[in-house]
């Protein structure tokens, strides 16, 4: 029963915690773009991005 009790109190916790917020936010994230082409390189690096997810609109 010991080896279940934090698996239980994980999976109740986070069952609540998704049931109250309908918006998760990332406030560090990286996005990288690379492309390929005869006369040079594209290459783009943004270490500052912000990301929402709205469940309740479905954005």
């Amino acid at each position: 029963m010991n080896k279940f009790l934090p698996l239980i109190f994980l999976l109740i916790t986070f069952a609540d915690f998704n049931l109250k917020q309908q918006q998760f936010i990332a406030r560090q994230g990286q996005i990288s773009f690379f492309s390929y082409t005869s006369v040079e390189n594209i290459e783009a690096k943004n270490n500052q991005v912000l990301s929402i997810l709205d469940l309740e609109k479905k954005k």
